[in-house]
């Protein structure tokens, strides 16, 4: 007995319809066909679950991915993490949809300019509370001003870094 056929039998398959000839040339040409038709019933529903098991099991890998990355976490980092995501709780709705938004910029912006932000960011943080309140009053004046006023001050900025550069800072 061939050993696909010792398989079969095994998962309680049965062949359906064996070749109407036996010679070797039609043995080759029509492999025997197995079906669950003519098993039991229970047979089916194990066949079933182990077949929809083995196509949910990477899902099932996939899912528990989060919990091992919090289980490399260390406590310093999960104490850091729970108290973003309570401070995210509290946050109105209208403010958790524009950091979701900041969030997608921030996902497919290029490397270079992540990195640049970062640097910023940091030399930002290292100054002393007065200047980060004076850079922070600049900001909102440039936030209220007008489309005209932003590009005209945008031209102006430009000119003072090629002037910079040119000069060799």
């Amino acid at each position: 007995m061939k050993p696909t056929i010792k398989l079969y039998r095994l998962l309680g398959l049965k062949p359906c319809g064996r070749p109407k000839r036996k010679t070797a040339v039609s043995l080759l040409r029509k492999p025997y066909r197995f079906c669950v038709r003519g098993t039991p019933r229970s047979m089916r529903a194990i066949l079933l679950f182990v077949f929809l098991l083995l196509l949910l099991l990477p899902l099932l890998v996939w899912a528990q991915e989060p919990i091992q990355r919090w289980r490399r976490l260390s406590p310093e980092e999960r104490e850091k993490v729970l108290r973003n995501y309570q401070r995210w709780l509290d946050l109105p709705p209208k403010r958790q949809e524009e950091l979701r938004y900041e969030f997608e910029d921030w996902r497919y912006m290029p490397e270079k300019k992540r990195e640049k932000l970062k640097k910023r960011y940091e030399e930002f943080r290292r100054l002393p509370p007065e200047e980060r309140r004076q850079w922070r009053e600049k900001y909102n004046e440039h936030y209220k001003l007008s489309p005209e006023e932003k590009k005209a001050l945008r031209e102006r900025l430009k000119k003072k870094r090629s002037h910079r550069q040119r000069r060799g800072h």
